[in-house]
């Protein structure tokens, strides 16, 4: 099992996505994938941008999002004071930091293409290409 932010999820699922079969090899080498729940909202987001410039209509956007709730084990927020200590040793966003602490706490790796997040955790966080390498 793997940690995944939202847009590794979103890479997968959605079409025409230049990462997408960086997405599908990931996903071949290991399918099970975690989240904190907080992806819900941030996939909700990413669906909506995409039906509001017509590249998705409402349907598949559903259709989308029903499929990536069967892909990602949704677990719950990690430990409140873990996200803090990371924001506060680090760069990131709360919202990144609670993958970050995901990760550390159920010892998996997180799969992310963000930069800063593979920069500051090199020990969890890996970049889709490098996991697959591994």
């Amino acid at each position: 099992m793997i940690v995944v932010d939202t847009n590794i999820i979103s890479y997968l699922l959605i079409p025409n996505d230049t990462y997408n079969p960086l997405a599908e090899a990931l996903y071949q080498k290991d399918s099970r994938w975690s989240s904190p729940i907080l992806w819900h909202h941030e996939f909700m987001s990413v669906l909506s941008a995409y039906l509001r410039q017509n590249l998705i209509d409402a349907d598949g956007c559903q259709m989308i999002y029903k499929e990536a709730m069967a892909l990602v084990v949704s677990k719950p927020v990690p430990d409140c004071g873990a996200i803090l200590n990371i924001v506060q040793d680090s760069s990131l966003s709360s919202y990144d930091a609670e993958f970050v602490a995901l990760a550390m706490e159920t010892r998996l790796p997180l799969i992310t293409e963000d930069k800063k997040i593979v920069r500051e955790f090199p020990d969890i966080a890996f970049s889709i290409e490098t996991y697959i390498r591994m």
